[in-house]
C-alpha cells in the first residue's frame, strides 16, 4: 500500500516535504472533533499540510488537513468488491493479465470519493484511478 499511497499523496499535496513534529493545536482540535475516539494516532507535518495516520473501527486511515485546519481528504484501504460494479467489470475485462495488489479510497471535499487500484503483471505495475460512477483511467505506470 505504501507505493500506491505515495502516488495518491502526490495528488493531494504535490511537492511538499513532510516530517514528524508537533501538530498545530487547531488542526489537532479539528481532528479530534471530526474523528472522535480513535487509536494509534501519528502525525506527519509539512509546510503545506498535516497528516494524521490512525485506526478507526479497526481500519487504518489517514486524514489530511491544510494549515487552516480544514480537512482536505481522508484515505483508507478498500476491498475491490467495494468499487463501483462498472469499474470491477472493466478492470476484469481490460486487465485480465494483472493481479490486484491493493486499492484505496480517497474522500476529498473537492472531488468526493476517488479510488486508486494498484495492479501488476509481473513486469509492469499500473495504478488506475476510478471514479464514483465506475469510470476507469490510468493514473501511473512503471516497470518492475
Amino acid at each position: 500500500m505504501k507505493k500506491l499511497f505515495i502516488a495518491v499523496v502526490a495528488v493531494i499535496a504535490l511537492g511538499t516535504s513532510a516530517f514528524a513534529a508537533d501538530v498545530n493545536v487547531h488542526v489537532d482540535s479539528k481532528f479530534k472533533s471530526q474523528f472522535g475516539n480513535v487509536s494509534d494516532v501519528k502525525w506527519t507535518i509539512s509546510t503545506e499540510y498535516s497528516k494524521a495516520s490512525f485506526i478507526s473501527n479497526g481500519e487504518r486511515m489517514e486524514a489530511y488537513y491544510d494549515n487552516s485546519a480544514t480537512l482536505i481528504a481522508t484515505c483508507k484501504a478498500v476491498a475491490i468488491e467495494k468499487l463501483p460494479l462498472r469499474a470491477q467489470k472493466k478492470i476484469q475485462k481490460s486487465f485480465a493479465g494483472y493481479q490486484l495488489k491493493e486499492c484505496i479510497g480517497v474522500d476529498s471535499a473537492e472531488d468526493g470519493i476517488t479510488y486508486y487500484a494498484s495492479l501488476s503483471n509481473g513486469s509492469k505495475n499500473i495504478i488506475l484511478q476510478i471514479g464514483q460512477l465506475g469510470s476507469v483511467s490510468f493514473f501511473k505506470s512503471e516497470k518492475n
